[in-house]
């Protein structure tokens, strides 16, 4: 069975039991893996809190696919370990922050380091290529 980077098992699209919808929001389905939908439903309602979710085919967790610009490396988003919100506002590879405010960033770095769910969480505003619309389950323990 395939892993992702953080080696969380990749879902096959047929596996129905292995995922849930842990929240509808505007049109989006957030699908995650059932074992952790506790904390991305934690996580995705103080994340509509922050700044409501309103890309209807741009939001949402599990896609069985491959990371961006890889040819060999699962996305963390094939295990339904990893959610992304108002991807057009928070675009991959632009500016570490884009589209969030100073109040936003603090409100959510807070939220990772002290919510018991939240510590379980990485922000991919931290990537390399920084991807501030994604977060995802820190590495499998």
């Amino acid at each position: 069975m395939p892993k992702t980077p953080n080696g969380y098992a990749v879902i096959a699209p047929d596996d129905v039991d292995d995922l849930t919808t842990v929240l509808k929001v505007g049109g989006a389905a957030f699908r995650v893996a059932t074992a952790h939908a506790a904390s991305f439903k934690a996580l995705l309602t103080f994340l509509d809190s922050v700044e409501p979710f309103a890309e209807p085919g741009w939001d949402g967790g599990y896609a069985h696919r491959l990371q961006r610009g890889s040819s060999t490396k699962w996305s963390e988003h094939a295990a339904g370990t990893a959610i992304d919100t108002n991807a057009s506002q928070h675009p991959m590879g632009g500016a570490r922050y884009a589209g969030w405010t100073a109040d936003q960033v603090r409100v959510i770095r807070w939220y990772l380091k002290t919510s018991a769910h939240g510590r379980r969480m990485e922000w991919g505003a931290d990537f390399t290529r920084p991807d501030p619309m994604h977060f995802q389950l820190k590495a499998a323990a």
